[in-house]
């Protein structure tokens, strides 16, 4: 397949042909179904090897797109690369994900030339918007917390704090007050800030929600969280931050990572970031989550959950290991069965491995033929 390398710049003109000042009503020409029934959902992992298959099917609007033109354009930090997508039906196209160091983060989106002159892309306004991917096989934990019990972290709050400080429990507010309704990953509990209905939101000073402390001494790792964080009410809106800091040294010093604010990012969304770049690793990793409310009163709520260390898998994961844990045994039978009922069902519940885990005789697809493998995989044979 051959690739047309566009350069950061000339992208960026062209992505500007579109109106920049458009009402969010506004429908594109045509529009690009990427989480379309053919898709069943994005991947978060493109296979360092690009065996990962994307699918778009497009619905035209107010304009037909040109012929065998779809394409995929994606970057890893340097230039923007086009890679032509394959029609494989009636404006469905599919094209092979690019092949990639493994663990380098990859920016992509889908474009369509028109008729009418302008290109459609999906997300829309690409590439100032864009989806993201990692490359590698699966992710391997090293810690993993959906909050339901305490694994150690470390709550300490400002001298004048008055409301507001971390604790971990089922979501108890409303939501009419920019609180949570509910946890991130439905397990139950998160950590959120004074967990209360009503007028419980941080006031006066910060509170630190600080973890406990991992080895990654011998291998990098991700820090993955997800994070609701409201701060558009109040005598003083959209002018307090949150921040996420790691440390190398236990604590003593911080190294900024994250800063999201001043202005209320909606609802649940999902972050990591890499510890090697921006701290030297160490048997002493800590991170830490700052919440504060400073000057005139605001109305900031936040909560986190589904807290994870996480490695990139650069090798493939044997066949039958369903849960990516890098052994086969009876705790894959639920993953299995998954696959066996259709790949958005295996993803919804393990989005971050391959259900083609449980293709055991290399067809390309998880069925009834794969069963008696599986089976002989669990017993060792």
């Amino acid at each position: 397949m051959t690739t047309t390398r566009i350069s950061p710049t000339a992208r960026r003109t062209t992505a500007k042909s579109t109106p920049a000042s458009v009402p969010i009503t506004w429908r594109p020409p045509i529009s690009l179904w990427s989480n379309s029934p053919i898709q069943t959902g994005l991947p978060k992992l493109f296979a360092p090897d690009g065996s990962t298959t994307l699918t778009v099917a497009i619905e035209p609007y107010a304009a037909n797109p040109l012929p065998d033109s779809a394409q995929l354009i994606y970057s890893t930090g340097d230039d923007w690369i086009t890679l032509p997508m394959t029609m494989i039906d009636t404006n469905v196209y599919e094209v092979a994900a690019p092949a990639l160091t493994c663990d380098a983060k990859v920016q992509y989106y889908f474009n369509v030339p028109t008729s009418s002159g302008i290109d459609a892309t999906d997300p829309p306004h690409g590439p100032f918007n864009t989806y993201s991917a990692r490359s590698a096989y699966g992710l391997v934990f090293a810690f993993a917390d959906d909050c339901e019990t305490d694994q150690g972290w470390i709550i300490e709050n400002g001298p004048n704090l008055t409301a507001g400080a971390w604790e971990r429990g089922v979501p108890a507010g409303d939501g009419t007050r920019g609180d949570p309704t509910s946890d991130y990953d439905h397990s139950g509990s998160c950590y959120l800030t004074e967990n209360a209905d009503g007028d419980s939101d941080v006031d006066n000073g910060y509170s630190w929600l600080i973890s406990p402390a991992f080895d990654l001494s011998n291998n990098d790792a991700h820090v993955a969280y997800a994070l609701w964080y409201s701060n558009n009410a109040g005598a003083d809106p959209n002018n307090e931050q949150f921040f996420v800091h790691v440390s190398n040294d236990d604590g003593n010093t911080w190294q900024l990572v994250h800063e999201h604010g001043p202005v209320s990012e909606t609802g649940w969304n999902e972050f990591n970031f890499r510890v090697s770049d921006y701290v030297e690793l160490t048997d002493s990793i800590r991170v830490r989550f700052e919440v504060s409310d400073f000057g005139n009163p605001s109305i900031v709520e936040a909560a986190v959950d589904n807290i994870r260390i996480e490695r990139s898998a650069c090798e493939p994961f044997a066949a039958g290991d369903m849960d990516c844990n890098l052994v086969v045994n009876f705790d894959d039978i639920n993953g299995f069965v998954l696959a066996l009922v259709g790949a958005a069902d295996y993803a919804a519940e393990y989005p971050f491995c391959n259900h083609l885990n449980g293709d055991f005789n290399d067809d390309q697809v998880v069925n009834f033929d794969d069963i008696e493998l599986f089976v002989g995989a669990m017993a060792g044979e």
